[in-house]
């Protein structure tokens, strides 16, 4: 099957039906029906859909149902980068479930700006295995899509139109558990980002950018380069990151985002080295925005560099708590009689404190790991 079985059920019974393995194209709104009206349903069951559709999509005046109504998806599996390419290949393999049973390596292939053009609003899980060798964005665009346990090691992105290693933008999806190591990002391009260049909308947990290095124009972030909310939690980023344009405003340059518009940011922790012709608009976490209020909360900064302030580029934290920067830190501090009681500052010794993280800014240890911090180490997302 590709499409439901019924567009409008109408006055009908329907009993005792399994539809097996069912491969839906992409403009295909339910599993089994569309529209119903007066309809009862017993043990209609779908088994191993390769879409998350519902069963039935409008469900009007006196729909009834009883008994076995299960719906399972079973995701595609993905062994070779050629596999992975193909998820861009139609409209609807941009919509299913897919799972990658082994690390794949890109090395051997040529690459485009992206390795999945389009929008994707599937579900992918990494299962703990690699993307490595890819001078692509893995997506295009993200959007209503869930993506996590993945590794993407290695991206050398020099396009002007590619600006994150897993999107270029994230809308009303969910990220966790990604770890993103030896990106590197040369372009003119703004709003970029370790991660990616705009984040909307979505939940993103669990995210490790290790060892980047990024330079751009503006609007550049370890994360992202410009984040629009809802949630982004449990964060780690370190590299350097560098932005070029001159400007009023400055680069708009963040540890975590260049532009925060909106929802909350908790448990980050950045140690990036900053660079801008001016210190205007960046920060050890965020850049912007350059007025409101912006909420960060139990976060901290180690972030450094003269043209940089250590948490926010701008005087914006009204509504964030505890948020904590480097001492001895060579950036503009954000501390000031306003904030000091939301405000605070880290000794370099007291950053290697593992009771720091987890009785006074309340980190899980199911979460994070302390374990070299008594040699000089950083904490880590597990």
């Amino acid at each position: 099957m590709q499409y439901p079985l019924f567009g409008d059920l109408q006055y009908a019974q329907v009993k005792d039906l399994t539809i097996s393995e069912p491969s839906y194209a992409g403009d295909a709104q339910a599993l089994f029906a569309v529209k119903t009206k007066k309809v009862t349903l017993g043990n209609v069951k779908v088994e191993d859909a390769d879409m998350p559709l519902p069963l039935v999509r409008n469900k009007n005046e006196g729909y009834y149902e009883y008994g076995d109504m299960s719906v399972t998806v079973g995701a595609r599996k993905i062994a070779a980068p050629e596999e992975f390419l193909a998820i861009g290949g139609s409209p609807e393999s941009l919509k299913k479930q897919y799972v990658l049973e082994a690390d794949l390596d890109f090395s051997t292939l040529p690459s485009g700006s992206f390795a999945v053009s389009g929008t994707f609003s599937g579900e992918l899980d990494g299962n703990g295995h690699s993307i490595s060798g890819l001078d692509a964005v893995l997506f295009e665009k993200m959007d209503g899509a869930s993506v996590r346990n993945l590794t993407i090691a290695g991206s050398n992105l020099t396009g002007n139109t590619q600006k994150g290693a897993l999107a270029n933008e994230i809308r009303n999806s969910t990220v966790e558990k990604i770890r993103v190591k030896d990106l590197v990002i040369e372009n003119d391009a703004n709003q970029a980002g370790g991660l990616a260049g705009i984040i909307s909308g979505s939940e993103v947990r669990k995210i490790s950018v290790e060892d980047i290095s990024i330079r751009a124009d503006n609007t550049i972030g370890g994360i992202a380069g410009q984040f629009d909310g809802r949630i982004l939690e449990d964060c780690i980023v370190t590299g350097k990151l560098e932005g070029t344009s001159r400007h009023q405003m400055g680069a708009r340059i963040g540890g975590i985002t260049g532009w925060q518009g909106g929802g909350i940011m908790r448990r980050c922790f950045t140690k990036t080295v900053i660079t801008a012709p001016e210190p205007v608009g960046n920060g050890g976490i965020i850049g912007g925005p350059q007025n409101g209020s912006a909420a960060v909360e139990r976060s901290v900064s180690l972030s450094t560099g003269i043209n940089a302030n250590r948490i926010s580029g701008w005087d914006v934290l009204g509504i964030t708590s505890s948020a904590y920067e480097l001492e001895n830190s060579d950036s503009i501090s954000s501390m000031n009689e306003e904030n000091a009681d939301r405000i605070f500052q880290i000794t370099e010794e007291q950053s290697r404190d593992r009771a720091f993280y987890i009785e006074t800014l309340g980190w899980s240890e199911e979460v994070w790991e302390f374990d070299l911090l008594p040699a000089g180490g950083l904490p880590g997302i597990r």
